[in-house]
């Protein structure tokens, strides 16, 4: 038995023993270690941010009492690559720090690592390690129960424009993938409704996207829907003006293809017990388009608000926007006066709530 005891000992001694005085001398630097770099990244020494940086998290990684610590250093050092230009280096540094602060359970920052990596991926050209890096993060912020943020709504989108198709592209797979990018997109605008957020660029932006997922998958009344809300909440954002000309060409061409390829004789409203039904318009009178002497437009918009009499008819409708002149909601405002409604259900008329229908005219011009 002591003959035993002794060669375990001499074992320890030639191989483990060493190794646990090393292990005990690195622990012991880390303070110091952690010092210098804090103080280089203070100072902006990107030289020796890196070089203690990348020792300090090689004594720290994946180490249980210093996890926090190795993935700030791992953050810090993904940044300056990215900031030096580094693009190849920067998203393994965020994936580091994704795999730290996910192993003590730190969501936000995990998830926001995770996010930073798939862009740096995205940046270079790895499409499909910038879906997966996303994918990542939305498993995260299901556990953590946080879908309904903004940070959600980024990689949300994200993933919508992951799985968005060349437009020429056919098949199966493509369809499922318009699909994919549909539901997140929906799932995006969801989250900063979720959030209260719904005023935001970033919300015209979201409804944007979604409108290009309902136009990719040939809904286009559904598109039509989303790109007017965005436009109307990017009239009086400064910041918008580049993004409304763009906006505005794809209503256009939106409300072509509405008028061709969807069917408007049938519009959800709501009743008075706060029901949504499906209204059908029976009967309608064509709108013609204004001739005005003192506007020159291809294209109009106007939008009313319709409430119905007992029998379907039309008994009050009201104008509450008319582009870019009041012509066009007259023209509109005549035409659907004469109008006649019918519910899909059993629901009377009478208990539908005033509604707003809203109408864009395109001339086409024959050469």
């Amino acid at each position: 038995m002591r003959s035993t005891t002794i060669v375990i000992w001499a074992m320890l001694s030639v191989w483990g023993l060493p190794l646990l005085l090393q292990a005990a001398a690195d622990e012991a630097s880390i303070p110091d270690l952690q010092s210098s770099f804090d103080a280089a990244v203070q100072s902006g020494d990107v030289e020796t941010i890196r070089q203690q940086g990348e020792v300090l998290f090689e004594r720290t990684n994946r180490l249980p009492p210093h996890q926090q610590l190795a993935g700030r250093v791992a953050y810090v050092l993904a940044e300056v690559s990215r900031l030096s230009g580094d693009t190849h280096n920067s998203p393994p540094w965020f994936d580091k720090c994704a795999s730290n602060y996910g192993q003590v359970s730190a969501y936000a920052q995990q998830v926001d690592c995770l996010y930073r990596a798939s862009i740096a991926y995205k940046a270079i050209g790895r499409y499909g390690t910038w879906r997966s890096r996303l994918q990542s993060a939305e498993s995260v912020l299901e556990q953590a129960g946080a879908t309904g943020t903004a940070v959600a709504a980024n990689i949300f989108s994200e993933l919508s424009e992951s799985y968005r198709p060349n437009q020429f592209e056919v098949g199966a797979q493509a369809t499922e993938n318009r699909r994919r990018a549909l539901k997140y997109a929906s799932k995006a605008r969801a989250a900063l409704v979720a959030s209260g957020d719904t005023q935001s660029f970033m919300f015209a932006m979201i409804l944007a996207g979604e409108a290009i997922a309902y136009e990719d998958l040939e809904e286009y009344q559904a598109a039509y829907d989303s790109l007017e809300q965005a436009i109307r909440l990017c009239a009086d954002m400064p910041e918008a003006a580049g993004l409304i000309d763009d906006l505005q060409r794809r209503f256009i061409n939106l409300s072509i293809k509405t008028s061709k390829n969807s069917n408007p004789d049938r519009i959800t409203v709501e009743t008075l017990d706060g029901r949504r039904v499906e209204l059908k318009i029976r009967k309608r009178a064509r709108i013609r388009y204004p001739r005005t002497r003192n506007v020159s437009a291809d294209y109009g918009f106007v939008r009313v608000i319709v409430s119905l009499d007992d029998n379907g008819g039309v008994a009050i409708v009201d104008v509450a926007e008319s582009q870019p002149s009041p012509e066009f909601g007259e023209a509109v405002r005549k035409a659907v006066a004469k109008w006649t409604f019918t519910p899909v259900d059993e629901t009377l008329p009478a208990n539908i709530l005033p509604f707003e229908y809203s109408i864009s005219f395109t001339l086409e011009r024959v050469r």
